[in-house]
């Protein structure tokens, strides 16, 4: 639900909201989470095989990390540097998006594996 929102969602908020952001600048901002999701995904993938799939330590940390990147925007968007802006956007695809691609992926792994499935 929260991919949907950062994509679906954002672009308009970001239009129609008090920030008043133009089309370009909106376009940065959307390709920036899409670029962190498929940074995210490999790099949290690839963190979570050298913990031995320990796939729940992972996700906390990226939760933790995108909360408070999210805590970050909400109060300090009016007052923030567009840079800086740019970057916590980057962090937020790359924790939030890079997640939800890791934990399909492993999920998707792992019904693969089942005995049960073996033939379909």
């Amino acid at each position: 639900m929260a991919v949907f929102q950062l994509l679906m969602w954002l672009p308009t908020f970001l239009k129609q909201s008090e920030l008043a952001f133009n089309n370009s600048q909106v376009a940065l901002l959307t390709n920036l989470i899409d670029l962190g999701a498929i940074i995210g995904s490999l790099s949290l993938g690839f963190i979570s095989d050298l913990m031995h799939a320990r796939r729940s330590i992972v996700a906390f940390i990226s939760i933790a990390i995108a909360s408070t990147t999210s805590f970050c925007i909400y109060v300090y968007v009016l007052k923030m540097p567009h840079p800086l802006l740019n970057f916590l956007m980057f962090v937020l695809g790359l924790c939030v998006s890079g997640l939800d691609n890791m934990i399909a992926t492993a999920c998707s792994s792992d019904l693969g594996r089942q005995e049960a499935l073996k033939g379909n």
